[in-house]
């Protein structure tokens, strides 16, 4: 995944804007990317935000409980159910995301735009690959669902609202497709490789990059 540019309004160094198209687009090059600027110019802040919207926006975390399942044969369904778990977490307070000091009581929104590479191509393709297998070993350990990741497109735009007097966030895809369903869960489906191939080590899947 690539992200191709990043929108802030209302963080910390950044000054809000009433409507985003006014606010500074800030280009990611492609292959590599430096930030440069002064002292306060707000480099330390892009990189806190891309952290958070990697962290809590997309790539969301899920929970494997070794316990229940080392213990599984003695577990009743309802146990068993519970061996995978969404970490659901709405809040952003161990990040540093503070209005801009000249507008405390005006929104923040951060508006990001990524595209999917060749890498995401080749974990989407295992992905559909395997839809069946993979469902069925969710099934066995969780109430989750594995969302179709069959029809996706090449970009994505995100938007995200922060509500600093709750300290929890909001966010919306321009889209909602397979490649949105794919972003929110990698980490699942990474878990759920994982785990099939622990059990079936003859015939394992090939991982997600």
């Amino acid at each position: 995944m690539k992200i191709k540019s990043l929108k802030i309004s209302n963080v910390l160094s950044f000054k809000y804007h009433n409507n985003l198209t006014e606010a500074t687009e800030i280009a990611f090059d492609s292959d590599l990317n430096i930030l440069i600027g002064q002292n306060g110019s707000g480099k330390s802040t892009v990189l806190e935000v891309i952290n958070f919207i990697f962290k809590r926006v997309i790539f969301k975390q899920y929970y494997f409980n070794e316990g229940i399942y080392e213990q599984r044969k003695d577990q009743s369904e309802g146990n068993l159910k519970q061996i995978f778990t969404f970490g659901e977490n709405a809040t952003y307070s161990e990040f540093r995301l503070n209005p801009n000091w000249n507008y405390e009581n005006q929104n923040q929104t951060l508006q990001i735009r990524i595209e999917l590479d060749s890498i995401d191509i080749k974990n989407l393709q295992i992905l559909n690959g395997n839809k069946e297998i993979l469902s069925q070993t969710l099934a066995k350990y969780s109430n989750l669902k594995l969302d179709s990741v069959d029809i996706y497109q090449k970009e994505y735009l995100i938007e995200i609202h922060l509500d600093k007097k709750k300290g929890e966030f909001t966010f919306s895809f321009d889209k909602e497709d397979g490649g949105t369903n794919y972003l929110k869960q990698y980490n699942l489906y990474k878990e759920i490789i994982n785990l099939y191939n622990r059990e079936n080590q003859e015939s394992p899947i090939n991982n997600l990059f």
